[in-house]
């Protein structure tokens, strides 16, 4: 860092010297004219010669030196705060760029502790502790230099005596070290708090929707203010610690000039008022190094902390190679003896604590919960085997196996995101990838598919019909393919989502195309449109890769790798395989037939993509460039006084008010009459011994101490509960927020709120409160104490301070504005941030890395433009400001030159050293007012999310208590429901009713847009009905709490998402079930397997569904999860959250097209599990493959909001020309097929 500003940041402590040089010699100044004052009134009292009176241009002549000199000194300080402000903005924009940089290069490994909310948290706390400590830097070295010279100038005037004083400062030096090295220890603690709240909360943010379905609000809620808690503990100290510290400092110079003040009078010297004014000053002087030496060592601690945090970052582990591109090679893709390794990320303290808790539970567990699978590979890394393969080119190979069985490991250690352990990997040409999660950019449809690429209408528009997404355009409205989508997405559903990554992978024209699973979110005559347009289609120049479940597909492809356990068991052409009669002919054998008969299945033939409703209805409203997410608050004018009223009612200022009002009087008091009893003293006004004198001034020394800590102390503790306390409220506020909420606000805003805004809560704005009282105070003080004696000097005042209002309002105005606009693009860099890590895999395989690169580099310039602003800005009133107080100070001595015959030497030396002492204080009042209000903007909009973000419904209700063991049976009844997104849009369920048994057995299909979608949403209350009722066993769901409802539901979603942590904490995040239950789960969800120590048994043995014992992988409640489940399949994650079904087992389940994304084999295997498991509750199913229902009990067939059809499949499909019948005809499902099914469905339950 010092190579790139050192010429810029070394020269700011150079101009730093020169002022504090300037300002130092201004007391020399006042000594002068002290002694031109006792010479003019002890002449002028004197009878005599009046030519012995000093001429009045001699003082005139040092009243503008002494202005001049604070002219230089200001100029240089403010030209110091100038270049070493520029120099932290400069470094905090290198350094986020660095660390942005980095974070694209970072292995599976490195990720594995450096996450998301790390990283982040890493960008807008660490990197703004590095910049706040350049400002403050070179006080650490400059303060030494300026005691220094104030220690020669005390020894000339007070001899050995001001050694008394210095030596005092010298004894408590240790002190202040111990109390550093104490305060960094403490940031340090507080820090890695801050880092699990940031990186739980990231978390959380990004599966808002799961959180909400499995009502776990409060216990997340709970576990953030355990976070929360503990890292308030050590900023609690902190504050205190630091409080003690600034009133140490404050009150050295004041007992330091006390010691040297009685020494110098024990050693029977005069009180000169030259000499003692003058030393005053000096003492005076000594306040500011003094003051802001702690916190110069406290940034340096902290910068020193952050630097060290941040180095973990530039020594992380990078990817060294991605992929290599050898067009030379005569085929696509040249693979020789290759493995690929995962690197197991270590487990987390929390999830260790937790690991060693269920460990120690399990050893006090009856003898049937010691029944695990062996442990042996847990801590074994997933491993795609050896692989040698050549893929010609213009080919398109088909990638299969079971789930788990690393096809999408191979895919990754192909384009480098996998760690290769031998071999090579060597491309013919460029890659392109589309995976099996899309990836989407809050930007809009055009700038996703186009990624960087030059647009070309005539190859856009193709693919853009290629993948089926023109009727999808349509229905955004004007807005067509230049309507933002939304973080993540948020505004498209899946198979929207899924088919503009295909198109992306299309339109960049890549020789290789990867394509991972990509057709399971898709309709079946979708996906049998996009691979006759997109896969099938011949290219000599273009070999395409897919990983697929849609075994009818596979006669079509090429040439088949089968996966089995991360090695390519068989390979071959369709017809090889087949006459091979190996395990892929066995598993076609099995269910091909089946899987081919849904070759045609869809839910209309006309309708590309099943929409959710609300969305669609949304969308119709868009215009051109136009988005769904909601433009960031940014309030106008002054910060409003409710925001000053929330922060103090949240600090308990009805307590700590008081005592700080009195704290502030009692200091100032103290100090102004310490001061003028130096005037007393020295004029001995009672005819007392010195030792009374001495022993009030040092008694009004000692109080100024005790005063300021309180005072200090008041605004930590205030501080404290203030920020305890929004926090608090936000937090809460948020996680009670309804879901609309978290898709039209992105997730760095959400971040930077409670990182970057609760920062400056915690840390920076108690101690701009108490500057600004202390300062505030300090002129109230001065002006009454020189108009005690200089009454006139008023008028100076007056007409000074209105060209300080003028400046104030100038300033405060901009800055204000400039800090909401800094805070405005800040969030937008932090969205940035972490939408860019959730998409490392896409944009490192399309090789788009430098186009991000500089993306980030142009929003870190446009916010530092802001930032920088603000620190100009502040420069411009710093100079002005101070100017004026150097006009000040020029009053003051003007007035006492000219008034030399009347007032006392003793009040002249204490007016210029009270004016010296409180000039600079006019300008810090109006840097500090302007600090104060900037500060309050992060209030401002913490506590816009503590009181003005729109809540759900309560999730708590009293009616509750009264049930406890509901639902009983689980009936469920909707009587004339009619249910909106939003109050102006149209209803998309209109007077639906309906009424499902107790364990009856529903599928639910329909048309794009027929409401599907919002049965669940009602039923979970996500969304309010705008009129009607639903009830579950009797009982109107709308009058009992969220909370009790939705932990009485259960359900297995399309997208399954896992938290960070272990299979145990994603199954059980809060330890309400024994091992015993999570093991049990576990296996009949075919993640473990059925292995048992001799002579033990699992209890429900007997009941395991067939085909347990050969379960899709092998895992233990402690094998580690990545964030968002990076490190498991989708397919996995769908077994999990069917685990988590079993663990919660509730009377009524919701399956959302639970099996999208697994093979077919593990579809019948979790049908087969959920037949067993939940035979006696009642199920609703939004189907995605129509023959999964066709058992069910009866199906219900929406259309445009209504109940179109409500009755069994037998009877359903006995009706010609209804809408289920169409379905079956084009689905290629006959009557024999129900038929079966049926007696199949009787004779299993």
């Amino acid at each position: 860092m010092n190579d790139s500003v050192k010429w810029l940041f070394w020269s700011s402590g150079i101009l730093k010297v020169i002022g504090d040089t300037a300002q130092v010699t201004s007391p020399l100044v006042v000594k002068a004219i002290v002694n031109f004052a006792t010479e003019s009134y002890a002449d002028h009292r004197t009878p005599g010669d009046a030519s012995t009176v000093p001429a009045i241009g001699k003082g005139i002549g040092l009243a503008f030196c002494l202005f001049f000199l604070q002219v230089i000194a200001s100029l240089c300080t403010h030209h110091f705060f100038y270049r070493s402000t520029s120099t932290g903005v400069l470094l905090r924009g290198g350094l986020i760029t660095a660390i942005y940089n980095r974070s694209l290069k970072l292995t599976a490994k490195a990720r594995g502790t450096l996450t998301n909310g790390k990283l982040v948290n890493h960008i807008s706390t660490d990197v703004s502790r590095i910049d706040f400590c350049c400002g403050f830097f070179h006080t650490s070295w400059a303060a030494l230099i300026q005691m220094t010279i104030c220690l020669i100038l005390l020894l000339l005037n007070l001899g050995v005596s001001a050694l008394a004083g210095f030596g005092f400062l010298i004894l408590l030096t240790p002190m202040q070290a111990v109390i550093m090295k104490r305060l960094f220890k403490l940031r340090q603690a507080s820090m890695q708090w801050t880092d699990k709240r940031a990186k739980l909360l990231q978390e959380l943010l990004g599966g808002m929707k799961i959180i909400k379905f499995f009502a776990w609000e409060q216990p997340f809620l709970q576990r953030i203010m355990g976070f929360r808690q503990k890292e308030m503990a050590y900023v609690r100290s902190l504050l205190l610690i630091r409080s003690g510290n600034n009133a140490l400092a404050q009150s050295f110079p004041v007992l330091a000039s006390v010691l040297s003040f009685v020494t110098y009078s024990l050693l029977g010297h005069d009180q000169d008022p030259a000499i003692i004014f003058a030393s005053l000053s000096l003492f005076q002087l000594l306040r500011m190094p003094l003051m802001f030496l702690p916190v110069s060592l406290s940034s340096i601690a902290d910068a020193t902390n952050a630097t060290n945090r941040l180095t973990a970052v530039f020594e992380a582990e990078t990817l060294t190679e991605t992929q290599v591109q050898d067009p030379s090679i005569s085929c696509a893709v040249e693979i020789a003896g290759a493995e690929f390794s995962w690197d197991t990320p270590p487990l987390q303290t929390e999830d260790l604590k937790k690991s060693k808790r269920a460990q120690k539970k399990l050893a006090r567990a009856p003898p049937a919960a010691q029944a695990k699978p062996k442990q042996a590979r847990e801590d074994v890394p997933f491993t795609v085997k050896s692989t040698d393969l050549s893929i010609p080119r213009g080919q398109l190979i088909a990638i299969v196996g079971p789930v788990g069985a690393g096809k999408t490991s191979l895919l990754q250690g192909l384009i480098g995101e996998m760690r290769r352990t031998a071999g090579t990997v060597k491309f013919g040409g460029s890659v392109s990838y589309c995976p099996q999660s899309a990836w989407i950019q809050n930007a809009t449809i055009r700038e996703n598919i186009c990624f960087g690429r030059p647009f070309e209408p005539e190859k856009y528009w193709k693919v853009v019909h290629d993948v089926c997404l023109e009727p999808d355009l349509d229905m955004l409205g004007a807005g067509g393919d230049l309507t933002e989508v939304g973080e993540k997405g948020i505004s498209l559903s899946g198979g929207q989502k899924q088919r503009i990554n295909i198109a992306r992978a299309i339109y960049c024209d890549a020789a290789v195309q990867i394509f991972d699973d990509p057709l399971s979110a898709l309709d079946a005559h979708v996906g049998k449109s996009v691979f006759e347009q997109v896969l099938r289609t011949k290219s000599a120049d273009k070999t395409r890769i897919l990983v697929t479940h849609a075994l009818h597909f596979l006669p079509q492809v090429d040439y088949i790798l089968t996966i089995v356990d991360g090695r390519i068991a068989e390979r071959g052409t369709y017809p090889e395989l087949m006459a091979n009669n190996g395990e892929f002919c066995k598993f076609i054998t099995e269910f091909g037939s089946a899987e081919e008969k849904e070759e045609e299945e869809g839910e209309q033939a006309d309708d590309i993509d099943v929409i959710d409703d609300g969305k669609k209805l949304i969308r119709q409203n868009a215009t051109p460039g136009a988005g769904l997410m909601q433009t960031e608050e940014r309030n106008t004018g002054h910060i409003s006084g409710d925001v000053y009223k929330v922060y103090l009612r949240a600090g308990k200022a009805n307590i700590m008010l008081p005592i700080l009002l009195l704290s502030v009087i009692l200091i100032q008091g103290s100090t102004v009459m310490s001061s003028y009893w130096l005037v007393y003293w020295q004029e001995s006004k009672w005819h007392q011994s010195q030792g009374f004198y001495m022993g009030v001034y040092a008694g009004l020394g000692v109080s100024q101490a005790i005063f300021s800590f309180a005072m200090g102390a008041s605004f930590a503790l205030l501080t404290y509960y203030a920020s305890q306390s929004l926090h608090r409220m936000a937090i809460e506020r948020i996680m009670y927020a309804p879901t609309v909420f978290f898709e039209t606000t992105p997730l760095g805003r959400i971040m930077n709120r409670f990182s970057k805004d609760i920062d400056t809560v915690d840390n920076l704005l108690g101690d701009s409160f108490r500057m600004l009282a202390s300062t505030l105070s300090s002129i109230f003080g001065a002006i009454i104490l020189i108009t005690i004696v200089l009454p006139y000097f008023l008028v100076g005042v007056a007409v000074i301070s209105c060209a300080y209002v003028y400046a104030a309002i100038f300033y405060r105005s901009s800055a204000r504005e400039l800090k909401r606009l800094d805070a405005i693009l800040r969030s937008s860099l932090y969205s940035h941030f972490s939408e860019s890590l959730s998409g490392l895999a896409t944009i490192r395989a399309y090789g788009e890395t430098e186009r991000f690169k500089l993306e980030n580099e142009e929003r870190v310039d446009i916010e530092n433009r802001a930032y920088w602003l603000t620190v100009t800005n502040q420069r411009w009133l710093g100079i002005r400001v101070d100017f004026l107080g150097a006009l000040l100070t020029w009053v003051v001595a003007i007035m006492t030159v000219a008034t030399r015959f009347t007032i006392s030497p003793a009040q002249t030396g204490l007016l210029l050293s009270y004016i010296l002492s409180v000039q600079q204080s006019f300008g810090w009042l109006v840097r500090q007012s302007a600090e104060v209000e900037n500060n309050m903007n992060s209030v401002e909009r913490v506590v816009h999310y503590a009181t003005a973000v729109k809540q759900e419904a309560a999730h708590e209700l009293p009616a509750d208590d009264d049930l406890v063991a509901w639902p009983t049976e689980g009936q469920v009844e909707f009587k004339n429901v009619v249910f909106k997104y939003r109050p102006e849009l149209p209803p998309v369920l209109r007077g639906v009713t309906m009424t499902i048994a107790a364990g009856e057995k529903i599928g639910i299909v329909g048309r794009t847009g027929a409401g599907k979608s919002s049965i669940m949403t009602a039923l979970y209350r996500l969304v309010e009905l705008s009129s009607g009722q639903i009830s579950i066993d009797g009982v109107d769901i709308s009058k009992v709490g969220l909370s009790k409802l939705r932990s009485s539901l259960s359900i297995i979603p399309q997208d399954p998402l896992l938290f960070s942590g272990t299979l145990r904490t994603n199954l059980d995040p809060f330890g309400l079930h024994d091992d015993v239950r999570l093991w049990d789960a576990l296996k009949r969800s075919y993640l473990v397997e059925t292995m048992k120590d001799p002579g033990v048994e699992f209890p429900g043995e007997e009941t395991i569904p067939s085909g347990a014992a050969t379960p899709v992988t092998r895992f233990t409640l402690d094998s580690p999860v990545e964030d968002e489940g990076g490190n498991l399949s989708i397919g996995q994650r769908s077994l999990v959250s069917l685990a988590r079904a079993i663990v919660k087992d509730t009377k009524v389940l919701i399956l959302d097209e639970a099996t999208a994304s697994v093979d077919y084999e593990t579809d019948r295997q979790i049908q087969d599990t959920i037949a067993t498991e939940f035979a006696d509750r009642t199920i609703l199913c939004i189907a995605h493959r129509l023959r999964t229902i066709i058992a069910y009990d009866r199906v219900l067939v929406l259309d445009a909001g209504q109940i179109a059809e409500f009755d069994t499949p037998t009877n359903l499909y006995g009706q010609d020309g209804g809408i289920f019948r169409g379905m079956c005809d084009r689905s290629s499902i006959s009557w024999e097929d129900i038929r079966q099914a049926a007696k199949a469905t009787e004779a299993g339950y």
